[in-house]
């Protein structure tokens, strides 16, 4: 499915408000990363961009999940768009 310039304004609005609220001299989230393309790694994949370096900690590794809930909820889309426009 395309990515709709809607999705990436609102994931980009999202991450905005949360820097807002969270980023601290230690913490930062990264508000660049907004492209729904590159939130997430397929599962079970290896990523293998640049050279493994494991002597500087450089390794590739492969994506998966630590833990799986037993159920999942997605996020209503209204509450994303009402946690976005509350902040503004």
């Amino acid at each position: 499915m395309a990515e709709s310039t809607n999705d990436s304004t609102l994931i980009k609005d999202t991450l905005k408000v949360l820097a807002e609220q969270f980023d601290t001299d230690i913490v930062k989230v990264d508000p660049t990363v907004y492209n729904p393309s590159r939130i997430s790694k397929l599962y079970g994949t290896t990523a293998c961009k640049g050279d493994e370096v494991p002597e500087m900690g450089i390794i590739h590794r492969q994506a998966k999940l630590l833990a799986v809930p037993d159920s999942i909820i997605p996020l209503e889309l209204a509450k994303l768009q009402a946690f976005v426009n509350s902040e503004h």
